[in-house]
């Protein structure tokens, strides 16, 4: 397979939210961007033609404008709908850098059918941040699918979206651990959205004319800074597990237990779900039915992989 060379022109295909985010940037960069979206009336649309990007009638025609390709569609089958038609002739001289969301099969699965189309190149990526950080320093995007030589042919245009990471020639490597990633973001978020229900729902008594707790205050001053205390615990949790040393967290299952079934029965008294945070104490629960209340946390893994 050939290696793709730098180049000034790009083209972006689905100007969804992140879509056009990435389109935007590429026009800071100083890029000549050619666009394509389903549906041309979309905010996302108007900005990027706003800023002098090249809207093209058609995914082909899009994909015909460049010989770098980015493409953040809502799904992988909404990409297998698109690029269908496109004839072999049309994907030789391309790279194709997929940023749309989905799984490790999809994203080799995907690396497959673009390879039987013999695209130059293919590569498969996560974008770790929100639409609005896209060209900013808080920009992360994994990516992976081919040789580092590859990758260092398209590293400098990508890099105008954000900081890059990138986790080799395995095409299902970037969604891998987007899914990693993702998993720790959206325990955190579980953990939060109880806490705000909790606080909304408190019924602790308050003196005459003190004002109602702010959740957002609460969060601010006191979980943030609790929470940043704690992150070194992410990495010693993995550490034990690594070395399987399950004894070695220093907070057991059985305090960890304790203090979980505390936070269920004070949900239950103020009348909020506690359903996001009831599965990891049943977790807890088994760990002690097997004896194992002195082990630490990384030990839980091994349930969850089914060891």
């Amino acid at each position: 397979m050939g290696i793709a060379t730098p180049q000034q022109d790009i083209t972006v295909l689905g100007l969804g939210a992140m879509g056009s985010a990435l389109a935007l940037a590429f026009r800071k960069a100083g890029l000549e961007t050619h666009v394509w979206n389903r549906t041309v009336d979309r905010p996302g649309v108007k900005a990027v033609l706003a800023d002098g990007g090249q809207l093209k009638d058609t995914a082909a025609s899009a994909l015909e404008a460049s010989s770098l390709i980015i493409v953040c569609l809502y799904d992988y089958e909404s990409i297998y709908s698109v690029l269908s038609t496109a004839s072999k002739e049309e994907f030789a001289s391309k790279t194709i850098v997929n940023l749309t969301n989905g799984t490790p099969s999809e994203a080799r699965a995907m690396s497959s059918w673009m390879r039987e189309r013999e695209v130059l190149q293919y590569f498969d990526g996560a974008i770790m941040n929100t639409p609005q950080h896209v060209g900013t320093p808080h920009a992360f995007v994994l990516i992976s699918g081919e040789d580092e030589q590859a990758f260092d042919t398209i590293s400098t245009t990508l890099r105008s979206i954000g900081r890059l990471d990138f986790l080799g020639s395995e095409p299902g490597a970037a969604a891998l651990y987007d899914s990693v990633l993702l998993a720790g973001m959206y325990g955190m978020f579980g953990g939060t959205l109880t806490a705000i229900a909790l606080l909304s729902k408190a019924s602790s008594p308050r003196e005459k004319g003190t004002p109602a707790v702010s959740t957002a205050a609460v969060i601010a001053e006191k979980l943030i800074p609790m929470l940043q205390a704690l992150l070194p615990s992410l990495v010693e949790t993995a550490e034990y597990f690594d070395a399987k040393d399950w004894r070695g967290h220093p907070a057991n299952n059985s305090v960890q237990e304790g203090g979980l079934r505390n936070i269920l029965a004070t949900c239950e008294d103020e009348g909020v779900d506690a359903g996001l945070l009831r599965y990891h104490h049943e977790m807890f629960g088994e760990a002690l039915k097997d004896g194992r209340g002195e082990e630490g946390m990384a030990g839980l893994v091994r349930d969850l992989v089914g060891e």
